[in-house]
């Protein structure tokens, strides 16, 4: 009983670990949002250290969509006519 224990212990903890480095995107794209309406410039840093729109979920890349729109209404992400 006491060597199970200790394996659920160990595994316990392995999962909180990796559970904490989990990428939550729609929590920083909800506070990139918050940013928006005080600091536009660091909305914009955050927005390009998500990453790849193209490994966010459906609904994140929509919000992610939304977001450059916002920043982009504001003159403030490069536009690519490419």
């Amino acid at each position: 009983m006491n060597r199970f224990a200790c394996i659920f212990i160990v595994l316990a903890a392995l999962l909180s670990m990796l559970s904490g480095c989990y990428r939550n995107v729609s929590e920083k794209l909800a506070t990139i949002d918050r940013m928006c309406e005080e600091d536009i410039d660091s909305a914009v840093a955050m927005l390009h250290a998500l990453g790849n729109p193209d490994d966010f979920s459906a609904r994140d890349r929509a919000v992610y969509a939304l977001m450059v729109s916002r920043v982009g209404s504001r003159g403030k992400w490069p536009v690519n006519d490419s």
